[in-house]
């Protein structure tokens, strides 16, 4: 079991560009010697196809660890669930 290569892809295609950071929406414009910044804003559906992929691939890294370790995180989540209850004990 592994993680659907086209899947993946078409996610990192997706989230490419709208995760530039701050300084690449900066340009700068010698000749006229100004520093213009884009406010391209992602429109809503760009947004929902990347939202639907990432849900999609959760589900998906989900099912990859509970076939790799069955029960992983019901067991972590127990794990943490002691200790914030014996944190609780000593307030």
């Amino acid at each position: 079991m592994h993680l659907d290569e086209s899947a993946l892809s078409e996610f990192v295609r997706l989230a490419e560009p709208l995760a530039i950071p701050l300084q690449k929406r900066y340009r700068i414009d010698i000749r006229r010697k100004e520093l213009c910044w884009s406010l391209r804003e992602p429109a809503a559906a760009e947004i929902g196809d990347l939202l639907f992929r990432q849900e999609e691939l959760t589900g998906d890294i989900f099912d990859l660890f509970d076939h790799r370790s069955p029960h992983y995180f019901e067991r972590r989540g127990a794990e943490l669930a002691d200790r914030l209850h014996a944190a609780s004990l000593t307030v």
